[in-house]
């Protein structure tokens, strides 16, 4: 974003005062704090935040390609069990887009159990990508499906995998996927 190609990167090489001020109109101010603190460990309480905010936090590592520099706090952050379905939805996108695929099954795992058809649709709604909402309610509905007609492993959540790069079968497997037992069995 600093970079020449971006109004941010031409802002700060033609300027010849400092500091210059860039205005990022569009990122939640507290996240991006709160992403700063993670990255550079100058917070502990960084590991303690909420599923809304770990959300929010996970919004901006997506946008400026910065997930994997929150593997380590993402972990602590999975690890935890969600309180209500608005929490399990929030930590499956945030795993989404931290690209955690343990997690991401794991919360969807969350989700199917403490779904609730109706919510699906409003939580999509929520979501800050509406289209990836959709996209990920419609998988879960399947998903949800596939296992009230014991067709599914007992574990029963969405490979991140498949999910990212299908266009028809989201609980199917992938050839070649490294995770084969996020998928159906039969």
């Amino acid at each position: 974003m600093l970079n020449l190609k971006f109004s941010e990167g031409i802002k700060l090489h033609e300027s010849n005062e400092l500091p210059v001020d860039i205005k990022l109109p569009e990122d939640d101010g507290l996240a991006t704090a709160q992403a700063l603190k993670t990255i550079y460990g100058s917070d502990p309480s960084m590991l303690f935040l909420d599923p809304d905010e770990i959300q929010k936090v996970s919004i901006l590592a997506d946008k400026y390609d910065m997930s994997p520099s929150f593997s380590m706090a993402a972990t602590d952050w999975m690890n935890c069990e969600p309180a209500n379905l608005d929490q399990a939805w929030k930590l499956m996108t945030a795993s989404y887009w931290l690209n955690l695929e343990d997690s991401f099954r794991t919360m969807s795992e969350h989700v199917v159990v403490k779904m609730n058809h109706a919510q699906i649709f409003r939580l999509a709604q929520q979501t800050h990508d509406v289209g990836l909402g959709l996209k990920l309610g419609m998988a879960l509905l399947l998903l949800h499906h596939a296992l009230s007609q014991h067709m599914a492993h007992p574990k029963g959540g969405l490979c991140l995998c498949r999910f990212k790069i299908t266009a028809d079968d989201p609980v199917g497997m992938q050839p070649g996927c490294p995770n084969p037992s996020n998928h159906l069995s039969g």
